[in-house]
């Protein structure tokens, strides 16, 4: 547990170096580097890095991702990929069959989008019909990462001293039901807190955040996040291995530790666009 949290604490130190101090364009080349590593990660778990094609093909695609928008130029990238899916397949003498193309497509493009979320939260304000400023693209990612890795950490603690019954034996033998409860009541906390410190030392006289909305947002991100761990869980058990990786002592690899940011992330850059979380 003692290594699990140095890497946490590590990790976040270096997550919030990123996204508060670092340049503009540095998380779209900290998520760029992410992604392939978790397409490379996801790759050796279903077997497709026999196909050392494929897998540069599918790298440099999710690579280029985070720096491109859907205009021409992102069109045109997603086209030549798709393409060169279609070319790899027809070329190698049927050891790559359409069922292979298709998973690989799926995982690199669903990792790919779903990490590309957090510059999507960061690049909000941009939008222009939300009256947002970069400030709240920042408060935003940060309650991305609450919701993803606060409720993580609200599962392991309650359900590590009070978990007694499973709550998916078949897929994650140590997740109960009071872990997740616990992890649900974290993030709840987390969100109203963050919201209360964002309201008052930051936005100030300028405007207010919706408690009741990020009340019920705290909510469904943190059965998302739920969600997003189990269905890690779930592949790397028909996968057959414990980890994607080991590039975080403790936590595993790439997709170990943002499975759970995968699915939150997009859910609040949807919800912002329909629910005022923040109001002006």
């Amino acid at each position: 547990m003692v290594k699990r949290i140095i890497t946490g604490t590590i990790g976040l130190a270096v997550f919030a170096a990123v996204v508060f101090w670092g340049s503009h364009i540095l998380l779209n080349i900290a998520i760029s580097v992410i992604v392939v590593i978790a397409v490379y990660e996801a790759f050796i778990a279903t077997g497709f890095i026999k196909s050392k094609l494929l897998f540069i093909g599918s790298a440099a695609f999710a690579a280029a991702v985070p720096f491109l928008r859907l205009d021409l130029i992102g069109q045109l990238v997603l086209t030549a990929y798709i393409f060169f899916l279609f070319v790899v397949m027809l070329t190698s003498g049927r050891v790559i069959v359409p069922q292979d193309i298709g998973l690989a497509f799926f995982l690199t493009t669903a990792l790919s989008l779903s990490f590309c979320s957090m510059i999507a939260l960061r690049d909000i304000y941009d939008h222009p019909a939300l009256d947002l400023t970069p400030g709240d693209g920042l408060f935003l990612l940060v309650l991305a990462a609450i919701g993803a890795w606060g409720t993580d950490a609200g599962g392991y603690f309650a359900g590590r001293f009070l978990g007694r019954h499973k709550m998916a034996p078949d897929i994650s033998p140590k997740k109960t039901v009071e872990g997740a409860i616990g992890g649900v009541i974290l993030c709840e906390l987390l969100f109203l807190v963050s919201g209360w410190i964002y309201s008052i030392y930051f936005l100030k006289e300028a405007g207010t955040v919706s408690y009741v909305v990020l009340g019920g947002l705290a909510v469904v991100c943190a059965l998302a996040s739920m969600i997003g761990d189990l269905t890690a869980s779930a592949i790397k058990r028909t996968c057959g291995i414990k980890d994607f990786g080991n590039l975080f002592p403790g936590h595993g690899g790439v997709l170990d530790r943002f499975d759970s940011m995968l699915a939150v992330a997009p859910i609040i850059a949807i919800a912002v666009q329909i629910f005022p979380i923040v109001v002006r």
